[in-house]
């Protein structure tokens, strides 16, 4: 996705890109060769995923923040990802330094 032959390149990360590239290649396999279906469809999957991410996102905070509850509804019902969280891949990004956090409060980086 990073090379300029691509009719499409990705301004994300490698890992993120690659995220992309799995639903893209899902949809692919599955969608047959209308255009204009393979975007809805990979529009709907990409949302899917995107909304699964936001939920781990949430109740990575939760564990992290047992003594601070209102942490994790603060992400559940924050306006940034309310308004523009299911068009963007950041939350697919965001869960890793999430993870991070939590392994790190439980001594296990």
């Amino acid at each position: 996705p990073f090379t300029p032959t691509g009719d499409r390149p990705v301004e994300y990360p490698p890992l993120t890109a690659a995220f992309i590239g799995a639903a893209a290649a899902i949809v692919h396999g599955v969608v047959a060769d209308d255009p204009s279906q393979r975007l809805r469809r990979f529009a709907d999957l990409s949302m899917l995923v995107l909304l699964a991410c936001w939920v781990l996102l949430t109740v990575l905070t939760a564990r992290f923040a047992r003594d601070r509850p209102w942490d994790a509804v603060m992400v559940a019902v924050a306006p940034g990802i309310i308004a523009a969280g299911l068009v963007n891949w950041d939350l697919f990004a965001a869960l890793f330094p999430t993870a991070a956090i939590l392994a790190s409060r439980r001594t296990r980086p």
